[in-house]
């Protein structure tokens, strides 16, 4: 069976978190959270439930990993990414094999582009149209300290500064049309 490979590239706030809990909702797909985020814990929770894929996905595991692993971090970074999406890429049993990067994280690991061009990834641009929620959910995380639950919390308000607001917005609208420009004319879904 061949397998799908996808990257959902977006903009943090945008609804990535509940589009990968969709796609892990379905047998025959992993969609892991953010693999290239330096700071956090990632797992597949389709191929941590199947138990067919030992290691823990996310390349900071990755590296981790071994002494070499580490170095190759350092002096042949784009080496290593590579070998970790070849591995990434290639757990069996799904139609479909994915995860999602924010627009840092592309500019952080730049090289990895060239990957998803010479092997055939889609790119799912996930786009918030309302730019306007989206600063405001970001707002509402920067004081409530909580970005996913599934608890019903209390309502509880929340201040939204006025000052710049014009030019948080324009970033925002930049941010998703950086991302756009990055994979014009590249199997975008």
């Amino acid at each position: 069976m061949k397998t799908t490979k996808f990257i959902i590239v977006c903009i943090q706030r945008s609804g990535s978190t509940w589009l990968t809990t969709l796609l892990n909702s379905h047998p025959d797909i992993c969609c892991a959270e953010e693999t290239f985020l330096l700071s956090k814990k990632n797992m597949c929770p389709m191929a941590m439930r199947k138990k067919i894929w030992p290691h823990k996905l996310g390349y900071p595991r990755y590296i981790n990993s071994s002494i070499k692993r580490c170095l190759k971090h350092h002096f042949l970074r784009t080496k290593l990414i590579n070998e970790y999406l070849n591995q990434f890429y290639s757990m069996p049993d799904y139609s479909a094999i994915g995860f999602k990067i924010m627009l840092n994280q592309i500019e952080k690991f730049s090289t990895m582009s060239d990957y998803f061009f010479k092997n055939d990834v889609k790119v799912i641009h996930l786009v918030r149209d309302n730019i306007l929620k989206t600063f405001i959910s970001r707002i509402s995380v920067s004081q409530k300290k909580v970005a996913h639950t599934q608890k019903k919390l209390k309502f509880t308000k929340i201040y939204i500064p006025t000052e710049k607001i014009e030019t948080k917005l324009q970033k925002i609208k930049n941010d998703n049309k950086a991302l756009e420009k990055l994979f014009f004319n590249r199997n975008i879904i």
